[in-house]
């Protein structure tokens, strides 16, 4: 039997198989100069919205309007939800996901929340990111859980898999004095 890793086929195997550094170095520099170049562009690029948090309750938006004596039209009564803060602000909510579970489940719009969102520079409106619940000095995350599938949802309904019913959870988080204070990075994602 003779042993295949003689002196002649290690040296075989190394000249064929080594990659061409002639070729890879040029491609691997312009990346390197690639991304320095973006890395520089996107930090010098500014956002059109900050994440930030507000504390109040979820109401429609013509409500909260009429009870500061302004008055909407009646099929405006139940089309925009908005966040009275603690304040007293009326803050309008863009409707996505996150923020259509206030209008699919009332008991939402019951609870003192605080939200974690997107506040865009160009509109008053605010895009919901995150639902917390403040309750007797503590803090929950809310959202919906299906027990069969172990999925979190972010509004009632049926499972998106199993077409079960979901249920409204609250994972405790820590005190509700604690206020939302968002990493520097969080505020420049897309």
């Amino acid at each position: 039997m003779t042993n295949p890793f003689t002196l002649q086929s290690l040296r075989h195997w190394t000249t064929q198989q080594r990659p061409n550094i002639r070729v890879t170095a040029p491609v691997f520099v312009t990346l390197c100069y690639f991304h320095i170049f973006c890395s520089s562009a996107i930090a010098d690029h500014e956002m059109p919205f900050q994440v930030t948090s507000v504390r109040g309750h979820v109401v429609w938006f013509a409500d909260a309007l009429e009870q500061v004596g302004i008055g909407t039209v009646a099929d405006a009564r139940d089309r925009t939800l908005a966040i009275q803060t603690d304040d007293g602000r009326i803050i309008p909510m863009i409707e996505t996901l996150r923020a259509r579970a206030f209008r699919v489940d009332e008991r939402l719009r019951e609870m003192h929340v605080e939200l974690i969102v997107r506040q865009y520079k160009r509109t008053p409106a605010l895009s919901v990111l995150k639902i917390l619940q403040i309750e007797d000095g503590k803090k929950y995350r809310i959202d919906y859980w299906c027990d069969v599938c172990a999925i979190v949802m972010y509004e009632s309904g049926p499972c998106s898999c199993c077409q079960d019913d979901n249920r409204l959870r609250r994972t405790p988080l820590g005190e509700a004095t604690e206020t939302f204070n968002p990493p520097p990075s969080s505020t420049n994602l897309p």
